[in-house]
């Protein structure tokens, strides 16, 4: 089961198949159902970006500054690294046993 990165969000396709697998599940009640997350780089650099997001608006909030940039402005920009875009999507293992 895969998500884009940063994101719990389902398409269509994966979102018939885990209905599928839903049904399967309530016609097999013995069989035990266990989801491991795999994090990609891209899932990392979205965590670190909210991060960073919260950092700016709850200097926002302390200071009282009127807008976001004025806060963003406050905070130290590291340098650009390497873009992940392009890694693996995140996904979720799953596995069935009975």
């Amino acid at each position: 089961m895969t998500f884009a990165a940063g994101s719990a969000d389902v398409d269509a396709e994966m979102g018939k198949r885990l209905t599928d697998v839903a049904g399967f599940l309530k016609k097999a009640p013995m069989v035990k159902f266990a989801l491991a997350p795999v994090a990609a780089a891209r899932d990392l650099e979205s965590l670190k970006e909210q991060e960073v997001t919260l950092r700016i608006q709850r200097l926002q909030r302390e200071r009282t500054l009127p807008d976001f940039i004025a806060a963003e402005r406050l905070v130290p920009v590291a340098a650009p690294g390497a873009s992940t875009a392009d890694v693996t999507e995140g996904r979720v293992e799953f596995q069935l046993e009975q």
